[in-house]
């Protein structure tokens, strides 16, 4: 899948898998840009790799000590994600805009 649609879809396979800990899980992506940061925040996973990051992305992990091993530092994404959402902090709202535009029905945070 392309743009943010993966964390949609582990959303949808972790949700009814309570005994998965997600904290204990460990993401890998190619790139990861301010909305991804906060669907991970989201998603309640605490660990993660990639290849380029975003610097709109690094607060995010950093205010919410999720620990992200990266390679090169981007100082923005070049996509509207990055734009709408380079103020936002809580990742409840940055979830349902962003299921809004990818048109997912919102689901609760487990």
């Amino acid at each position: 899948s392309h743009w943010l649609h993966p964390l949609f879809e582990l959303n949808d396979f972790l949700s009814g898998r309570g005994e998965i800990n997600r904290e204990d899980l460990f993401l890998r992506d190619r790139i990861i840009g301010r909305a991804a940061a906060l669907m991970i925040l989201r998603l309640g996973i605490r660990r993660c790799a990639t290849e380029r990051i975003s610097s709109r992305a690094l607060p995010v992990f950093a205010e919410a000590n999720i620990t992200c091993d990266y390679g090169t530092v981007l100082p923005r994404l070049d996509c509207m994600t990055e734009e709408i959402l380079a103020e936002e902090r809580d990742p409840e709202r940055a979830w349902a805009l962003l299921a809004e535009r990818a048109s997912k029905p919102v689901t609760r945070n487990p």
